[in-house]
């Protein structure tokens, strides 16, 4: 009946949905084509930065009106394509963790963007490790940053909103509770002291990572003033785990008091997907994350709604244009050899990287779930249905995972 259902609903909508998409990709091109005129009249140069990490185009800009960003905000000339040359400027060297490495300290920062249910925990603990073992580098953690304003992020008197800063590894590699560091600076002693903000990242750390967006750290300065490079760093799970991953992550109170069964869950996962799927509505995790806070701000002022497909593109050119070090859940030792030439190519800590995911305690073991799920062959082709677009992300971050661990003997 569902198949059937949707048989009939995509024959009678098929010709309004591509009506819609066509009126939608005009509005956006008139749009790019307004604030390119308008760039242009107001005499502000923009130029695309080539260096490594893709992500200090800001520092080339001569800005002579208010909001030069929107210029390029959907960066029209960036194509959904990697290639073997982004992948080798995108497993490049950072930095260096022998002691007296000042060169480079304060010019780049490297950002973790924590997608929900992709090795994220394990990560963290990664970073806060490599903190310590890195001199002067340090590390925040943030948590509710995956819809930060734009507003907020270009601001250097005001907190990133809505963004928690939770903990921080300090460049001489202390751990410190965010609350407890800063009342000791004496800087605030109020309930926003552990809001993050630009000053915060800016002077304490250079790396800094959890459920934020692309671009959050784009302006970002060094103490003299000028924008720095942020190097971005994210991982891509498959999304038939991840979607169940983040069921059994959000039942997990009632797993462990023993008030929800496997079999309930599981049924709650297929009243779920059937539900959402009759309304055509998809998962799209994805999305909160590989949007830049720019993006999502002119959307939302210019009241324009992008189709799935559509935005799926934006989210690989997104990635294309950061250039993220993409790693992959599913090739962890992969993943992990990748970090470490990026972050560690002296292989002065090499153990660190010998990292493996652990549980985080969720209750039911997600792969006994998912191959129950799959017992139920037409569930699961609908479930397969439900999670499409971020199959479509999932893959190309594959790619640029693989291109990426390539380059690794290429360069050697």
């Amino acid at each position: 009946k569902i198949k059937a259902s949707l048989s009939l609903r995509g024959s009678a909508d098929i010709a309004s949905r591509m009506k819609r998409g066509k009126i939608r990709s005009l509005i956006a091109a008139a749009f790019v084509i307004y604030f390119m005129v308008r760039t242009h009249n107001s005499s502000m140069s923009l130029t695309v930065n080539s260096d490594v990490g893709g992500s200090d185009r800001k520092g080339n800009q001569k800005i002579t009106t208010a909001e030069p960003y929107k210029a390029t905000v959907f960066y029209p000339n960036v194509a959904a394509k990697y290639s073997e040359d982004l992948a080798r400027l995108a497993i490049a060297p950072v930095w260096s963790c022998l002691n007296g490495d000042d060169k480079l300290k304060e010019q780049i920062k490297v950002a973790f963007v924590h997608v929900f249910k992709t090795a994220g925990s394990t990560m963290r603990d990664f970073f806060k490790e490599y903190a310590k073992s890195c001199p002067g580098k340090g590390w925040v953690t943030v948590i509710g940053c995956s819809d930060a304003t734009a507003e907020s992020i270009r601001s250097d008197n005001f907190n990133w909103s809505p963004c928690v800063a939770k903990e921080m590894i300090t460049r001489e590699g202390k751990f410190n509770w965010l609350s407890d560091y800063i009342k000791s600076q004496k800087r605030l002693d109020n309930a926003n002291d552990t809001l993050a903000d630009n000053n915060l990242l800016e002077r304490n750390v250079d790396m800094y990572g959890g459920h934020m967006q692309l671009g959050t750290g784009d302006f970002l300065k060094n103490r003299e003033g000028k924008l720095v490079k942020t190097r971005y760093i994210t991982f891509f799970r498959d999304p038939v785990p991840k979607y169940v991953s983040g069921v059994l992550y959000d039942k997990r109170f009632l797993m462990r008091n023993k008030t929800i069964t496997r079999k309930e869950i599981i049924e709650c996962m297929k009243t779920e997907v059937k539900a959402k799927i009759l309304i055509g509505s998809y998962s799209v995790k994805y999305f909160e994350y590989f949007q830049t806070p720019f993006q999502k701000e002119f959307l939302r002022e210019n009241n324009i709604e992008w189709s799935w497909e559509e935005m799926t593109n934006v989210v690989m050119r997104n990635l294309v244009e950061y250039n993220v070090i993409a790693g992959v859940v599913e090739h962890m030792p992969a993943s992990m050899k990748i970090l470490h030439h990026a972050l560690d190519h002296e292989k002065q800590i090499p153990k660190l990287f010998e990292e493996e995911i652990r549980s985080n305690g969720a209750g039911y073991s997600t792969s006994d779930v998912v191959d129950e799920l799959k017992t139920d062959k037409e569930f699961f082709e609908l479930l397969n249905e439900y999670v499409k677009y971020e199959r479509m992300i999932y893959e190309f971050g594959l790619k640029m995972h693989e291109q990426q661990y390539a380059a690794l003997f290429h360069n050697n």
